[in-house]
């Protein structure tokens, strides 16, 4: 993990790919970070879709409590990840999202 980062309790952390964490990254308590599906899943043409992507959280990440960050998605340094979200998609850098699927909510210049 990164210089000054911290995983709160009851965070669980499923990595079957990759995980990178930025320095600064602050991850809250029973946070889920899946780079996996767990499972394959076959379309009926028998194409299999991708079960397993890295997550790349940049440097000074806010995860708020309760959130999941799914597989394949980057998050961009100086994001805020509201608490319960689910992020199913990337977050540009000081972006500000939040809901199940996130969404933009705004844009931070700093969190403390």
């Amino acid at each position: 993990m990164a210089h000054g980062s911290k995983i709160g309790p009851r965070s669980t952390v499923n990595v079957e790919s990759n995980l990178t964490i930025g320095d600064g990254t602050r991850i809250s308590w029973e946070v889920q970070l899946m780079d996996t599906d767990f499972h394959r899943i076959t379309r009926p043409n028998g194409d299999a879709l991708a079960h397993t992507a890295p997550i790349q959280l940049g440097r000074h990440v806010l995860v708020g409590t309760g959130s999941m960050i799914l597989k394949g998605v980057r998050i961009g340094d100086g994001a805020v990840i509201a608490a319960g979200s689910v992020v199913t998609r990337d977050v540009d850098a000081g972006e500000i999202v939040g809901g199940n699927p996130a969404k933009p909510l705004g844009v931070a210049a700093n969190w403390e």
